[in-house]
């Protein structure tokens, strides 16, 4: 058996959940593939005691913004290299900014959703986003306190940047954020359970559009795009927050979800979508790379552009076509169900988790 210890946050934050969640529920079928598991919330001399050593990134959360902290982390990667193979695992939101420092010292630096031009992260990018770096350039919007630069990626380091697996594996339906507050309790697994409910995008659907959604960001760069699809969308669609229960009733209603990029692409919006039979609306994502590859143009979802200047007339095509773009509708369900819901898609994850092991020894 090849041993595998896991270094996170011990399910503190949503994307360390949802980073483990999978791992968890499909433990029986990575010991199926000759894989034993390990998850650890703190280092101790076991740590190291094993064939790969995967160190999700909130573990260090708090230590790399200051020169001290993050020097003492990446020391202690060095260390860990020295004794296993070490994988890093970036499980923040965006395709943005890689740790730099970070990818001497390991055999793989894995994303859940990365740019597809490795090439764009040996350039500086504002706000360490494309999305942020483009509303600066093209848009012309500042932050009032710009993120500091991170380094560059050096062109012999890009190669082991990589994708994992993205966080549309966890439970997004109604109940799934109750399970998994009593699991960060109790850390029972059979709280953990992927969904089977999800409603048909052939329902009867009595709204055109939803579209709720924050746009208090603390970046201008970040906040710029959700301001404009609110502004074009004026009176006729309620952007502010509802309860969770008024929220999951309203997706069930709705024929389109509109879901712009917040500081990064991905939304738990999307998957709610997916969940609840709406069409699905997003910026076009066609700069990324991700697994599972769930947000596929035209197929399982519709796209605009950045600037937001043909979100209306998307928007008015898909509702005056809607009983052919509905085909999209059930085929990102489709394919989301699949690997979130069904028996192929749990081997799938195993298979890829192997390969990634595998690959490092």
């Amino acid at each position: 058996m090849t041993r595998v210890h896991i270094l996170s946050d011990d399910f503190a934050s949503p994307n360390g959940l949802a980073f483990l969640y999978p791992v968890v529920l499909h433990r029986r079928l990575l010991r199926d593939a000759g894989l034993t598991v390990r998850l650890f919330a703190a280092a101790d001399e076991a740590l190291t005691d094993c064939d790969v050593l995967i160190v999700d990134s909130k573990a260090f959360r708090d230590q790399w913004a200051d020169s001290q902290t993050r020097q003492t982390a990446l020391s202690r990667i060095a260390v860990w290299a020295g004794k296993t193979a070490v994988l890093f695992f970036d499980t923040t939101d965006s395709t943005g900014w890689v740790n730099a420092a970070v990818l001497p010292l390991v055999q793989g630096y894995y994303k859940n959703q990365a740019l597809r031009d490795r090439s764009l992260y040996a350039t500086p990018l504002y706000g360490g986003r494309l999305h942020t770096d483009y509303t600066h350039r093209v848009q012309g919007i500042a932050d009032e306190q710009p993120s500091p630069p991170w380094p560059t990626v050096a062109p012999t380091d890009a190669t082991k940047i990589r994708i994992g697996w993205n966080s549309s594996l966890a439970d997004y339906s109604f109940m799934g954020l109750y399970r998994a507050h009593l699991f960060r309790r109790l850390h029972w697994s059979a709280l953990l359970s992927p969904t089977q409910r999800y409603s048909s995008p052939s329902a009867r659907r009595s709204l055109a559009v939803s579209c709720r959604m924050s746009t208090a960001y603390s970046r201008a760069t970040v906040s710029w795009q959700r301001q404009q699809v609110k502004q074009l969308l004026g009176d006729r669609v309620a952007t502010n927050r509802l309860s969770r229960h008024g929220y999951f009733k309203e997706l069930e209603r709705s024929r389109i979800v509109i879901s712009p990029f917040g500081f990064g692409e991905i939304n738990y919006r999307d998957y709610e979508s997916f969940i609840s039979g709406a069409l699905l609306l997003k910026p076009d994502m066609s700069h990324m790379e991700t697994w599972p590859d769930i947000f596929r143009v035209g197929e399982t979802i519709l796209t605009h552009r950045w600037d937001c200047s043909d979100l209306l007339e998307q928007l008015e095509e898909a509702l005056v076509d809607y009983d052919q773009v509905v085909e999209i509708a059930h085929q990102g369900q489709a394919v989301y169900r699949h690997f979130v819901s069904s028996r192929a898609g749990h081997e799938a994850f195993a298979s890829r988790f192997h390969a990634i092991v595998t690959r490092a020894l």
